[in-house]
């Protein structure tokens, strides 16, 4: 391949790289879990979420984008995707070892309405993606 033909194609394979969250497990029994600090929350207020790697092996992880979804009568539908524009995620991968853990926080729209919601990460593997749910009340 040429030198341009490499270029053309990291500008476009390395930014859609850098916007993605994953959990990547090393081994194949890996078991993460991502829980919220709380039950319920009002709009505004920052949510904490923890990954932990309760398996015997490496996790790598970056947890950077994410969408809060609120429960309808049918489906899961997205509320805000985080990070924000013209915010961006880099593309570093950390690594967790056995019983490790990492946080991250999203704040809580001012316009969310009273519900159910979760947060979604988006990589994989999928059992690792969404948080327990969480209720939001109105003030």
């Amino acid at each position: 391949m040429s030198r341009m033909t490499l270029a053309v194609l990291a500008s476009i394979v390395l930014p859609a790289l850098a916007c993605s969250s994953t959990v990547q497990d090393r081994n194949a029994d890996a078991r993460v879990t991502l829980t919220t600090d709380r039950s319920s929350y009002a709009p505004a207020d920052t949510v904490s979420v923890t990954l932990k790697n309760d398996s015997d092996g490496d996790v790598g992880e970056n947890l950077c984008n994410r969408a809060l979804e609120r429960l309808t009568s049918q489906s899961w539908e997205e509320v805000q995707r985080f990070p924000e524009p013209p915010n961006v995620c880099t593309m570093s991968l950390r690594i967790l070892s056995p019983g490790e853990s990492d946080r991250v926080e999203a704040i809580i729209p001012v316009s969310a309405a009273a519900g159910r919601y979760r947060l979604t990460f988006f990589g994989s593997p999928p059992e690792a993606r969404t948080t327990n749910e969480f209720g939001i009340e109105s003030h």
